[in-house]
């Protein structure tokens, strides 16, 4: 399989960088650094760090009120699913039908509002939410489209959905600075905890964790020469994966012992999955999500079993939501035993909203059974998701902190980074 590469071409994603925010609070500036000060203790127990939308946020990824808008500029600039490539949008009923015609003429009639601004424009949760119901429950949503209709604007979405997230292209110069400060702070955890006793979970589809991962692990290679052995005995993905590269198949057992796992909970862009024989390829050079439903007679995304066209592996934000795919259940199982053992969970970037009731049963599954609880450090930007966490877990048992990751970055390198 050809690898997608991440490009070292000039940047041009519009997604401004979390800018850091001042500490004016003395109590909330003394509770970071008592945070990071406990951090530098060393423990014979896994540390478990779980990454939402915001803290990829830090190094210039869209959060999820942001896609929406994405995709819509995409295909009103003609830069998403591009007809007749061999990536998203290549199959389709009617040869002659523009996929980004399809696509932005039906959200037109299902969303007659303002749809071009932050402020108006609908979430993609809440979009991808209308018509999984509508499948779901065999109702059409518009005159004239009939359920095979909305089931092909459904995989449209989801596809330009990967397209809009940038792995394709490098930070800008003050992201990259952010992402060394984040892979810096994480190799200082790993040192402190037993080997394999670090664990980056996230909801992400991005890479910004998988690069993290294996820099972290210092896996043999850099950028586009990541060596795939190397980084298989290094890195635990929760599951057996497969090489993407068609000419040498090679199949990848989760190591023995890793020096850190990395979770994915909702997929990845740079994974594709066989729906025939459940093989799982991982790309650690770029995404390759993108690829999904291109051509037939397209070799790179073909499973090395047979003929077998490969899918983009991720579970859509959308409430409506199964996650039946062996793989992934494997992920969510890994996930589970790991955090029952980590003596410290750290959230960060992550509202810990109602509707993710997976995640919340995962955490109170993971909390209840043990009988020493863990120390759970949330790091938000701000104070609104103060009470979900606070309403859930017992009274005393969540330290709260604002900022974001970009403070807890810059605090750590000014008073702990050594």
């Amino acid at each position: 399989m050809a690898r997608a590469r991440i490009a070292r071409k000039k940047p041009t994603r519009s997604a401004a960088t979390l800018a850091s925010k001042s500490l004016s609070d003395p109590a909330q500036e003394a509770g970071l650094d008592a945070f990071l000060r406990k951090l530098r203790r060393r423990s014979n127990r896994p540390l478990a760090i779980f990454l939402g939308a915001g803290a990829s946020k830090t190094f210039g990824y869209p959060i999820t009120r942001d896609l929406m808008l994405k995709i819509f500029e995409g295909l009103i600039q003609g830069r998403i699913l591009e007809k007749n490539a061999s990536g998203p949008g290549a199959v389709s009923a009617d040869p002659l039908v523009d996929p980004r015609a399809e696509l932005l003429g039906f959200l037109t009639k299902l969303l007659p509002g303002e749809r071009y601004s932050e402020a108006k424009v609908p979430m993609v949760t809440g979009v991808l939410s209308l018509l999984d119901f509508s499948l779901t429950t065999g109702q059409a949503l518009l005159p004239g489209h009939t359920l095979d209709a909305t089931r092909r604007v459904r995989q449209l979405l989801e596809r330009a959905l990967l397209e809009v997230i940038p792995d394709h292209e490098w930070f800008k110069s003050d992201e990259e600075k952010r992402f060394k400060q984040f892979r810096g702070w994480l190799t200082s955890l790993k040192t402190r905890r037993p080997r394999g006793g670090l664990a980056m979970i996230t909801t992400n589809y991005d890479m910004t964790s998988d690069l993290a991962a294996m820099y972290v692990a210092d896996v043999e290679g850099k950028y586009e020469t990541w060596s795939l052995a190397d980084l298989a005995g290094k890195v635990d993905f929760g599951f057996r994966w497969v090489r993407p590269d068609r000419e040498k198949e090679e199949f990848f057992p989760r190591p023995e012992h890793p020096r850190i796992a990395l979770y994915k909970l909702h997929g990845s862009t740079n994974w594709l999955r066989c729906p025939l024989c459940e093989n799982l390829y991982i790309n650690p050079h770029g995404p390759i999500a993108w690829i999904a439903g291109g051509k037939r007679d397209a070799l790179d995304n073909q499973c090395h079993c047979s003929e077998t066209l490969l899918e983009a592996q991720i579970v859509s934000p959308s409430f409506i939501r199964e996650m039946r795919e062996p793989n992934l259940v494997a992920v969510w199982k890994s996930t589970l035993d790991f955090l029952r053992e980590a003596d410290h969970w750290i959230i960060i970037g992550y509202s810990f909203p109602d509707e993710d009731v997976g995640i919340r049963a995962l955490f109170t599954r993971a909390f209840g059974s043990k009988s020493r609880r863990p120390k759970i450090t949330v790091v938000q930007l701000n104070d609104d998701a103060r009470v979900n966490y606070e309403s859930f877990f017992p009274d005393g048992s969540v330290q709260y902190l604002t900022g974001g990751l970009g403070v807890l970055l810059d605090r750590w390198q000014k008073k702990f980074k050594r």
